[in-house]
């Protein structure tokens, strides 16, 4: 039919978000916890932290991630920047 135009998206490129460091947990808790006498045994902790351990954490915090933000997230960053 003349003027029915199909749109067609490409999606299947992945562009990464975030990452998670140990450092990322160390700059967090030593703000956190500056004046804590905690501090110093979850900077043990992290320090003990293998590379298992780390992408446990990575990948709870990414299915939390997912479940209760991403979405609304990405919808709301779109219409900000595309869609008003």
């Amino acid at each position: 039919m003349p003027g029915n135009k199909q749109i067609v998206v490409h999606s299947s490129k992945q562009y990464p978000i975030t990452s998670l460091s140990k450092d990322d947990l160390i700059k967090w808790f030593t703000i956190k916890y500056a004046k804590s006498s905690k501090a110093k045994k979850i900077m043990e902790a992290i320090d003990k932290m293998t590379d298992r351990d780390m992408r446990k954490l990575a990948s709870l915090m990414e299915d939390d991630y997912i479940e209760h933000m991403f979405w609304s997230s990405m919808e709301y960053f779109f219409n900000e920047m595309f869609y008003r």
